[in-house]
């Protein structure tokens, strides 16, 4: 009996693991679909074609494109947190270098973005009323990451910091809605943001420490 209820749960483990590596396969690809062409432009039929998934079985995963889009939405989010969780810990050496980092990889998707994905947004309350969390969430750690630069010696004293976080996250929105990279290229988009944005609000520390990453050879 034992030995029976150990297979069980080694089967019943085996299924669970199948079931996740093929929801976060449907998970990658239907994120990509959705930046390149839109929500809307994109079919469940679609999905399940490509893949060569049964629509019962994509159904079964995700109840239907809403569940599926904010399950992407988690995804991209957690992807983009570890990213830079990543970098803290691992090859930044001060508030500067996350700064930057952090803008570098906020760039890297809005390039990614086709402007109708955000219009189609509006068809689904639960995906925005995630990312109306998730952007509550953000600026709060981004206020508190000031404050540590602040302190650092980094930023200046007596500056609102969540004005300054809604001013980035405008600037990004632009860049967006506007298609600016299909005119400029995104070294010069960022060169410009860092230039005007980020160093008002930096110290002739924040400064000197800026110029030194800035003049390395990156992405941007």
């Amino acid at each position: 009996m034992h030995a029976e209820f150990s297979s069980n749960m080694q089967k019943s483990s085996s299924k669970d693991v199948k079931r996740q590596s093929t929801k976060l396969r449907i998970c990658k690809y239907a994120v990509s679909m959705f930046y390149k062409n839109g929500t809307k432009n994109v079919k469940m039929d679609d999905i399940s074609s490509k893949l060569k998934i049964s629509k019962r079985t994509l159904y079964e995963l995700y109840g239907d494109k809403e569940q599926l889009l904010l399950e992407c939405m988690k995804y991209k989010a957690e992807a983009e947190l570890e990213e830079l969780h990543d970098f803290v810990n691992n090859k930044a050496g001060n508030v500067m270098e996350v700064l930057l980092k952090f803008y570098e990889i906020r760039m890297d998707v809005v390039k990614k973005v086709n402007p109708a994905f955000y219009s189609d947004l509006e068809r689904y309350p639960a995906v925005l009323k995630y990312l109306k969390q998730q952007t509550s969430l953000k600026r709060a750690r981004s206020i508190e990451f000031f404050n540590k630069g602040v302190e650092d010696g980094f930023f200046r004293k007596g500056l609102n910091y969540e004005i300054i976080t809604r001013m980035s996250e405008a600037y990004m929105g632009y860049i967006m809605q506007n298609k600016l990279y299909d005119k400029f290229t995104m070294k010069d988009l960022f060169a410009n943001f860092v230039s005007v944005i980020v160093r008002g609000y930096c110290t002739e520390k924040g400064l000197e420490m800026l110029e030194k990453f800035t003049t390395k050879d990156s992405k941007y």
